[in-house]
């Protein structure tokens, strides 16, 4: 069918051709008429893939002579040689998957949370929700009730407190006896990806779907997930039907989510919208003082100016740096009371202070620098230009992210707009080139590399 193909075709320099080749090439032709395609996949992932990276494609450019939609129908291949050779096999009952929830952090508690006046306001909504009484500190009958408003969405940057009061939430009221379910939307992702390989959509709808209250953390990364956002569609609408209460947290407002469907978008705006904040200098200071004074362990106004101007970033960065210096002083000094000078507060987080430089290096400062490097905008490593002055840095940016971060490709796809295998193609090609004692490519590596170190 040459509409098929030249859909194909159009989609080499996008995806690349280790995935044309891999994943859509081997797709077999069943049969097709004039609007209806008829597709068979080898087996489950090969379908998930399918359904996670072209579904999404096809709307807009798969048409026939007449320019109306093709429509893809898929199916997954039943092979004579897959079958089990005793037929006494066939009649056993196939394992059921576990759908298994994210961990809880023990410490993330209502009670250990900082309410200051910037995020008092979302405090004391979810502790209502959760029957935590924040002046007694102790749990009562909730004044919300589930379902109030329906569903909570509750945005911020990194480091505001939303994994946190999730599982406050989470922790409070499975106590009480519901059914309470929080999960990343990444776990969410691979628990989708994982029913459809092994045929357990009904294990996986019951563990999702038979919730008094689901909390799905960071659900941005569903960006571009055809497959999970149309699962999430389904569930979201099962639960909010009968009434269950459904949480999510986000880095941005619903209406500025990257690649999630329209119909997510407003479902996410039904309820109630609540906003992190992060916390201002005076608010981590505050902070420093409670958890010193609830540990005996005081520090000088120097050292905690120290810890704010180093550690100050996120709340988490200032209690790791506190943590280490009582590990500090145990181990040296073997008494809690010894009173710490700046000089011994300094030694005793070089490393932590090192690694903390690591830790602040993200995509957008890799990509900031290479774009300086190159003369170039980041929007432009961002955008969809093809010309040598732009894929030659973008692969550059990517490259870095990899080896300076670790990140995944999905991931790494993600942040680039691209799908993960054009991010191995193009990592490919940097280490190829290098490989070969690109002089020029590794000199500006180098460059780079300083750059990016001295942004911190």
């Amino acid at each position: 069918m040459h509409a098929w193909q030249n859909f194909l075709t159009d989609l080499r320099p996008e995806l690349g051709d280790e995935a044309i080749d891999k994943w859509l090439t081997p797709l077999q032709v069943d049969h097709f008429d004039a609007c209806n395609l008829y597709l068979k996949a080898q087996d489950a992932f090969q379908a998930a893939w399918f359904e996670e990276h072209i579904r999404p494609r096809l709307k807009k450019r798969l048409a026939n002579n007449n320019n109306h939609p093709i429509k893809v129908h898929l199916s997954i291949e039943k092979k004579i040689e897959d079958l089990p050779e005793n037929p006494e096999t066939l009649l056993k009952p196939k394992e059921s998957l576990c759908f298994l929830p994210d961990t809880l952090d023990p410490g993330s508690t209502f009670e250990n949370f900082l309410c200051t006046q910037t995020n008092q306001i979302t405090f004391q909504l979810l502790s209502e929700l959760a029957g935590y009484d924040s002046e007694t500190k102790t749990f009562k009958e909730p004044t919300l009730a589930l379902g109030t408003f329906n569903p909570i969405y509750i945005h911020g940057a990194s480091a505001t407190g939303k994994t946190h009061l999730l599982m406050a939430i989470t922790s409070s009221l499975q106590h009480t006896g519901l059914k309470v379910l929080y999960v990343r939307a990444e776990t969410f992702t691979e628990h989708v990806v994982r029913a459809i390989r092994s045929s357990a959509m009904l294990e996986f709808r019951k563990t999702y779907r038979h919730v008094d209250v689901l909390l799905i953390d960071d659900i941005q990364i569903l960006a571009r997930r055809g497959a999970t956002q149309e699962e999430l569609f389904h569930t979201f609408n099962t639960l909010h039907t009968l009434g269950k209460q459904i949480i999510i947290s986000s880095s941005c407002p619903a209406g500025l989510l990257p690649a999630i469907e329209p119909r997510l978008v407003s479902r996410f705006e039904w309820g109630l919208t609540l906003h992190l904040e992060k916390l201002s200098i005076e608010e981590l200071r505050q902070l420093l003082d409670q958890r010193c004074e609830a540990l005996d362990f005081p520090l000088s106004s120097e050292i905690i100016h120290y810890l704010l101007k180093h550690f100050g970033e996120t709340p988490r960065s200032l209690l790791r740096s506190l943590e280490s210096l009582i590990l500090y002083v145990h181990m040296r000094h073997h008494r809690s009371s010894f009173l710490l000078s700046l000089d011994d507060a300094q030694e005793a987080l070089k490393s932590l202070l090192e690694e903390e430089k690591r830790g602040m290096i993200d995509p957008q400062k890799i990509i900031r620098a290479v774009a300086d490097h190159f003369g170039i905008s980041a929007e432009e490593i961002l955008g969809k230009s093809q010309t040598q002055g732009c894929v030659m840095p973008r692969q550059i940016a990517m490259h870095l992210c990899r080896e300076i971060l670790k990140m995944p490709y999905l991931r790494i796809g993600e942040t680039f707009h691209r799908d993960h295998s054009t991010v191995m193609s193009s990592v490919r090609i940097v280490q190829k080139k290098l490989e070969t004692q690109d002089r020029e490519l590794a000199t500006a590596l180098s460059l780079i590399q300083q750059k990016i170190t001295m942004q911190n």
